[in-house]
């Protein structure tokens, strides 16, 4: 099919320069009917009326047949679209143009759609080259938090706890798209453990907007958890005084904005131009890239997630000072319906 696209594409280009002078015929056409029917309420000549008749007769036949060809071209086009059709060079200007508009936007569709499949499935290999029974570590996760309460360690039972709840998150909850507010409370259970790791060394400070329903909105699962993860480990970690994350949270009428910042180690201008050129790319799982190891691995993942489920207009960039911090922004599609679909998920339930 792929090979089938790049084919119409191909002979559309060719043509589609020329698709500008398509209208000379149709306007000279039509100044011609209007020209023959003044005429004939100028003529008292009989036969000449006759022939001015018969010069319109024709002349809107031709323009018929003109139209009539681009609309022949349009159902062949659907027909294509199914039953793997093949154009041919005979389509007149008007429908090439057309073509060249419809045959980008179904080709950006197809790609988006089975990239997400694929990537899917890949996570679901992946998850099961890696598989540990989730009830077998549920359990044991709950036995050692009740030990530890039992002999008085309620830091170990409080990390335990997160952990387990933690895990739930990020491995039984099948749904793709979640909450503002889910996705907030993972944040706190994953920074429950990172405080006990790192011995409270960091301040987490959340400004949210006050509209009532802001936690409402809905975005892919886990992406703010690994852009945090990503903070402390390129960005505070090695600092020696405390470090700080602050999350905000705003919406407009059509987006939904979140920045995570940090006051860490920063990125240096030429990484930082190379991961936000790698980020704005659009998502194009036949030309895929192969990842590099570095800050950009996590925030790809999210960005590439968040593209996929919503498009290529959205997704993060990155602003950053070496020796000050930096800043994550998270553009996404105001979306606050919690029957909310993406269009994968719509195709992997018809399937």
């Amino acid at each position: 099919m792929q090979k089938t696209v790049k084919n119409e594409q191909a002979i559309l280009n060719r043509e589609y320069k020329t698709s500008e002078y398509m209208a000379i015929p149709i306007v000279f056409c039509i100044g011609i009917e209007i020209y023959l029917i003044w005429r004939l309420f100028q003529i008292d000549d009989s036969s000449m009326m006759l022939y001015h008749v018969i010069a319109l007769v024709l002349i809107a036949v031709g323009l018929f047949q003109y139209v009539k060809k681009a609309y022949i071209s349009i159902r062949r086009l659907e027909r294509g679209i199914v039953d793997g059709e093949s154009f041919t060079e005979h389509d007149n200007n008007l429908s090439r143009a057309f073509n060249q508009i419809i045959v980008e936007k179904v080709k950006e569709s197809m790609d988006r759609e089975y990239a997400a499949l694929i990537c899917k499935k890949q996570a679901e290999i992946n998850a099961l080259q890696s598989q540990i029974n989730p009830h077998f570590l549920y359990n044991t996760l709950d036995s050692i938090r009740g030990q530890a309460l039992i002999d008085g360690a309620n830091e170990i039972a409080d990390m335990t706890e997160a952990l387990s709840v933690f895990f739930r998150y990020s491995i039984s909850h099948k749904n793709v798209v979640v909450s503002l507010a889910e996705e907030l409370k993972n944040v706190d259970n994953y920074m429950i453990i990172q405080q006990f790791r790192f011995s409270n060394k960091f301040d987490v400070i959340k400004k949210i907007d006050t509209d009532s329903d802001i936690l409402d909105c809905r975005l892919p699962k886990m992406t703010l958890q690994p852009i945090i993860e990503n903070a402390i480990y390129h960005g505070l970690e090695l600092l020696e005084q405390r470090g700080t994350l602050v999350i905000r949270i705003a919406i407009t009428d059509q987006r939904l904005l979140i920045h995570i910042t940090d006051n860490g180690m920063g990125i240096e201008p030429a990484d930082l131009m190379r991961i936000n050129e790698a980020l704005a790319k659009d998502i194009n799982f036949f030309s895929p890239e192969e990842p590099k190891k570095g800050n950009g691995i996590a925030l790809k993942n999210v960005n590439d997630r968040i593209k996929l489920c919503f498009g290529n207009n959205y997704g993060i960039t990155l602003y950053s000072t070496v020796g000050l911090g930096t800043d994550v922004e998270i553009v996404l599609p105001l979306v606050k319906d919690e029957n909310y679909k993406t269009q994968f998920e719509i195709n992997e339930f018809n399937g």
